[in-house]
């Protein structure tokens, strides 16, 4: 999915255009950086169990932004994967 726009932009467009493996929930924005939180569906981890079961995880897509708020940069990140490799 192409960065553009603003957060709040590229959040609407990952609900409405994405393969529902993130869902976004909130998003923040900082003067340098926004962050896109939501949940990411992983059902083959092993943390799908402890996060209820249903196979989702929190996550965060974390944003470079330019000086008029437009993503330049975006990464997935889940803090629960990570720790798991």
């Amino acid at each position: 999915m192409p960065v553009t726009g603003s957060p709040w932009s590229l959040a609407a467009a990952i609900y409405e255009t994405g393969d529902g493996s993130f869902v976004p929930e909130s998003v923040e924005i900082l003067p340098e950086k926004a962050y896109i939180h939501g949940w990411y569906y992983q059902p083959d981890s092993i943390l799908s169990v402890t996060s209820g079961g249903d196979g989702f995880l929190k996550a965060v897509i974390i944003c470079d932004i330019s000086s008029t708020n437009q993503v330049t940069h975006a990464c997935l990140s889940c803090a629960q994967l990570d720790k798991e490799d």
